[in-house]
């Protein structure tokens, strides 16, 4: 419940606006589909109602948080590493997640 409380103050502050029961980022965003492997990005805003909002929270997607999309082959789940931690999303969750874009990508082995 704490990461919630988190989610909540960030509505607050300039960067992130509450619009309908939805938290909208302003400025470019894309959604987490849109990255490639090795792409990292900070969470800016989450689509969807207090139960979808509230799991993503406790997963540790909170506005502000750096991520890191470890696989992405255009179909089937996306693989994230958030928190040190890697999580399996859904497209469909994935398409609900807004972020934006942290420089180059990464690239392992070099």
């Amino acid at each position: 419940m704490r990461a919630l409380g988190r989610v909540r103050r960030c509505i607050a502050s300039d960067q992130f606006t509450w619009i309908g029961g939805l938290i909208v980022a302003t400025g470019n965003t894309i959604s987490l589909c849109d990255l490639r492997i090795g792409e990292r990005a900070t969470v800016v805003g989450l689509d969807g109602g207090t139960g979808f909002v509230g799991r993503m929270a406790a997963l540790g997607f909170t506005p502000g948080a750096t991520i890191e999309v470890a696989r992405n082959h255009g179909r089937g789940p996306i693989i994230v590493a958030v928190l040190d931690t890697q999580i399996a999303l859904g497209r469909g969750q994935a398409r609900r997640v807004r972020v934006r874009r942290l420089g180059a990508p990464i690239r392992r082995g070099e």
